[in-house]
């Protein structure tokens, strides 16, 4: 379990601090949350799109 959690941790630091997100303009999530960053809908739902 402790390795788990500790695997997960990395996962999330890693998601959240290194790996940019083309949905949100290429930025990582926290430098959008860190700097207040009003970002516009850049995806498209395709579940509303079809309908």
């Amino acid at each position: 379990m402790k390795e788990a959690a500790e695997l997960l941790k990395t996962v999330v630091e890693l998601y959240n601090n290194q790996r940019p997100h083309m949905s949100i303009g290429n930025l990582t999530p926290n430098q959008v949350h860190q700097n207040n960053i009003k970002m516009e809908k850049l995806w498209k739902n395709p579940i509303i799109v079809n309908q």
